[in-house]
């Protein structure tokens, strides 16, 4: 008998719902999450995607610092230098899907942070565009995996009704990271002429030296099954009925019918294309964002420094997201249709407001597109079942992410500069897209609940934990 066989069968357990449970095993699984939550998993998601975005936004805080004089590089290669990243990413996808799939999740995210963290501080000896193209392609090769690791471990470890706001705390990470980046980055630009090295090349290296260090942390601390932690008996059926809640079960054997079933599915069309038009938005202002705002008329540190409440307005429209799928029942793509019309609002700011200043508003606004983002992964990770199935689906959000933060970049055209007016409008388009897939999304799995409904009073439900798809398993009522 094979391991997942075995692991099959110890999902059968004496627990049979959470009605069943007694308040001492309340307080147990609540211990248990609070284990998950501030020491083997949420602490090292949340700090590697505050080092991801440094080390993607390192670029962009270097381009006011001299990255671009130096290696005798234009605005045209300083976007294709943003677009470069992505490339590594897709090259990635398909053995990261492999990797997922065979592989500790904790250990490999551990492995490829310390070698994209090398990449990065090595970055600091670039002499030429040629160089940093080479480097940039690399760290996107690395980075490639870190999302979608991160998706799969929260659905592999937390409950559906749990996973809403640990996604979220993933993105807030990012939005805190892009306002600590901005401050620390204003910090190391002052650094200019230490050592006889820029400021831009101490950026590399201090960003890169961090990144392995962590990578080391997460490689021994990181988790990606709640077993391991189990310390009882309790611990272990309530894990065991936690998988059956998530609808996860892992597998290392790779079952191509759950792709070919993903494929076949209206909905994944839709999350595909959401996600790559939310990403042209995304690589564009992730690599021009400061050149946008220097051309407002500020100068180079206080362009770093005007950073800071782009990140803070990531994590209020995180905030606003998850608070709003949490208190109103089926409003999970209600709400990221309205983030996504917030974010059409604050492009639109950046066009029509007269007063170049003033413009920071609506480009601070403009980044509420993040909240839909999160409650789309949030969906998939509450509404996707199959083990294959979840990581194609997650391996395809990011792939197709990262063809739109590629594309995204080359919109900005250097004679439009600073305001790239073309680009922008573009972004307004790509956005009023994304609504529409996701009221499309949303309606192909309203029409399955309908259908589903009166099954969930049926008595004789398989108890047992087994590597299912959604679409297979007539009982399951998506989150809306």
């Amino acid at each position: 008998m094979n391991s997942d066989s075995i692991d099959q069968e110890r999902c059968s357990v004496s627990i049979k719902s959470y009605e069943s449970l007694s308040n001492e095993m309340i307080q147990v699984e609540k211990k248990l999450v609070r284990k998950l939550d501030y020491i083997y998993v949420m602490p090292c998601l949340g700090l590697l995607i505050v080092v991801q975005f440094f080390d993607k936004g390192a670029l962009n805080y270097s381009s006011v610092l001299g990255i671009r004089e130096d290696n005798y590089i234009n605005d045209f290669e300083f976007g294709w230098l943003g677009s470069i990243f992505f490339i590594g990413y897709l090259v990635c996808q398909i053995p990261n899907a492999y990797f997922i799939q065979k592989l500790h999740l904790g250990k490999y995210l551990g492995a490829i942070t310390m070698l994209w963290g090398i990449v990065l501080g090595v970055t600091s000896a670039s002499k030429n565009f040629t160089h940093l193209a080479v480097f940039r392609f690399l760290l996107g090769v690395f980075e490639a995996g870190v999302l979608s690791c991160a998706y799969m471990i929260v659905s592999r470890v937390y409950r559906r009704k749990e996973q809403a706001n640990r996604i979220g705390v993933i993105y807030l990470s990012g939005g805190g990271a892009i306002a600590i980046g901005g401050l620390l980055c204003y910090g190391i630009g002052h650094m200019e002429g230490v050592a006889q090295l820029r400021a831009w090349q101490w950026v590399m290296i201090l960003l890169g030296s961090g990144t392995v260090a962590f990578g080391i942390v997460c490689y021994f601390l990181l988790i990606d099954d709640a077993k391991v932690i189990a310390t009882s008996d309790d611990e272990r059926k309530l894990i065991e009925l936690r998988i059956k809640d998530n609808a996860v079960v892992a597998t290392r054997k790779i079952n191509p019918q759950q792709i070919l079933e993903a494929l076949k599915e209206c909905r994944y069309y839709c999350f595909s294309a959401f996600s790559f038009f939310v990403s042209l938005q995304n690589g564009a202002l992730s690599v021009f964002g400061s050149i946008i705002t220097r051309g407002f008329g500020f100068s180079n540190l206080n362009t770093i420094l005007l950073g800071v409440p782009s990140g803070a307005m990531y994590c209020i429209f995180i905030f606003i997201a998850i608070t709003c799928h949490n208190k109103f029942k089926n409003s999970m793509m209600y709400t990221g249709c309205g983030m996504l019309s917030i974010s059409v609002v604050g492009l639109i700011l950046v066009l029509v407001i007269p007063i170049n200043q003033a413009k920071l508003i609506g480009l601070y606004i403009c980044v509420a597109y993040i909240g839909a983002l999160v409650l789309v992964m949030t969906s998939i990770s509450n509404n996707v079942s199959g083990y294959t199935k979840k990581i194609f689906y997650n391996c395809s959000m990011v792939f197709f992410s990262a063809i739109g933060n590629f594309v995204g970049p080359q919109l900005m055209i250097p004679s439009q500069s600073p305001l790239y007016i073309g680009g922008l409008i573009t972004y307004i388009g790509a956005n009023l897209v994304c609504i529409l897939s996701l009221l499309i999304a949303r309606r192909t799995m309203s029409e399955a609940n309908i259908l589903r409904q009166p099954k969930q009073k049926l008595e004789n439900h398989n108890e047992e934990s087994i590597d299912i798809t959604d679409k297979q398993d007539d009982q399951f009522i998506y989150k809306l």
